[in-house]
């Protein structure tokens, strides 16, 4: 699925698969009991986008779940979920380290821009990071 950006108005995510099984390129991860791309996929003729999802804070049934296309603890879920799941603990866990285990303030926009503040102060923080190293190898060289 490709991301076609927030829609502002409707607060809401916008996703479509863009047929892309159509364009001759492999998947990324590859089921062996499906036929690439599927017959049976209602979205190949008569949708210019494909298969579209619109995304607002909750789904259709109104979980908040994550969006998966590959089935839990399959082979494919194992290679690619331990990278996701570091990167996202790290993140938690410099967040909880500047106080932030639960939200200073209320509402979902100011809730949001205080995240985006602390993700900006934490990739700078980084980047202060590898300066540093990178200054103290070239002085030790």
């Amino acid at each position: 699925m490709n991301s076609y950006g927030f829609d502002r108005e409707r607060h809401r995510h916008k996703w479509a698969c863009d047929r892309a099984c159509l364009l001759g390129k492999d998947p990324q991860v590859k089921l062996a009991q499906v036929v690439y791309p599927p017959p049976e996929c209602p979205y190949l003729a008569n949708a210019p986008h494909g298969r579209v999802i619109n995304v607002g804070e909750r789904f259709a049934d109104a979980s908040i779940r994550l969006v998966r296309d590959i089935p839990m603890r399959s082979s494919a879920w194992k290679s690619l979920y331990p990278r996701a799941r570091n990167a996202v603990e790290g993140r938690n866990a410099t967040f909880e380290g500047w106080g932030f285990k639960r939200m200073s303030v209320f509402g979902m926009l100011r809730s949001k821009a205080l995240l985006f503040l602390a993700d900006a102060l934490d990739t700078l923080s980084t980047l202060a990071r590898l300066v540093r190293e990178a200054t103290l190898a070239s002085l030790l060289t």
